[in-house]
């Protein structure tokens, strides 16, 4: 449309747009025909699952097994043999491992604290031996034997005592 002139091609271009009355009409007529095609199908489906229904109940009725008492008695027999096979299995397979564990378990414990009191006593005996020792090789003054022994005595008890406290305080485990 150049200068205000109306050519036969724009009236042709014009002819193919539809007014927006003309184009609310066919997407009217479009929801229509997709509404009715729904419903369609909508009553379709519902004849459908029916069917499927019958069918499912047809099936049911098709595929139930009735078993004779003497039927269900071997089948019972038949369950209780299996699963003792497999329980005598398996138990073999896990009697060794058990051995195994209780031969582990047949030591005694001893609590950690009390462990620990053990171990300082052994090393404060030993200190004592070693002390003894050298007091009767180097002296032999019956004095002097009991202090070393009230000093090691009260070391131990110290070290007892502090030990128990870290124990109880998480510092030792």
């Amino acid at each position: 449309m150049a200068n205000d002139k109306i050519t036969t091609d724009d009236l042709r271009g014009m002819l193919d747009d539809y007014s927006p009355e003309q184009q609310m009409e066919i997407d009217a007529q479009a929801i229509r025909d997709g509404a009715k095609t729904m419903s369609d199908t909508v009553a379709l489906l519902d004849s459908s699952l029916a069917k499927i229904q019958q069918v499912a109940e047809i099936f049911n009725q098709a595929t139930k097994i009735d078993l004779s008492e003497e039927t269900k008695n071997e089948i019972i027999t038949i369950g209780k043999l299996t699963g003792k096979e497999a329980a005598d299995a398996f138990r073999e397979e896990v009697e060794p491992v058990i051995a195994k564990a209780q031969r582990r378990i047949d030591y005694i414990s001893i609590p950690a604290p009390a462990y620990y009191c053990l171990i300082l006593l052994l090393l404060a005996l030993f200190g004592f031996a070693v002390a003894i020792c050298i007091v009767n090789y180097g002296y032999w003054n019956n004095h002097f034997i009991w202090r070393i022994t009230r000093i090691v005595s009260g070391a131990f008890v110290l070290f007892s005592i502090l030990t128990l406290f870290l124990f109880n305080k998480g510092w030792l485990s």
